[in-house]
């Protein structure tokens, strides 16, 4: 029961230490730390969407050289389902995080585009 109980200790120190680099940095303010938090996340979704298009494609490589085997094909639909809902919730895992960055911090607003202007053609 010991060793158990050294390995909780060790994975809470391993936490822990991760963490001092944000607590290192200069910005701790409150708007400082949700953006290391965004920043953080942002690096996790990307390699989670990418592991959802690799699964997703996957899927589609098996589906493919199933070829007669129904239960192959159902394992290879389950991949490519898997992989669909995968890529669907981390777009909006990063919707819902702009939102709330915007929402709480006032940034500015989403979609903000303006054109450029159009080309002059001088006269001759």
């Amino acid at each position: 029961m010991g060793l158990f109980k050294s390995y909780k200790v060790l994975y809470l120190l391993l936490i822990s230490l991760s963490v001092l680099p944000f607590a290192a940095s200069a910005d701790i303010s409150v708007e400082g730390v949700f953006q290391k938090g965004t920043e953080l996340a942002g690096s996790i979704i990307i390699f989670l969407e990418v592991l959802a298009v690799a699964v997703f494609l996957w899927g589609i490589v098996k589906y493919i050289s199933a070829s007669g085997n129904p239960e192959k094909r159902k394992q290879a639909k389950d991949l490519i389902i898997y992989g669909l809902i995968g890529m669907f919730v981390l777009v909006s895992f990063i919707g819902i995080i702009y939102i709330l960055q915007n929402t709480i911090f006032e940034g500015p607003p989403p979609m903000q585009y303006t054109p450029p202007d159009a080309p002059v053609i001088p006269p001759k």
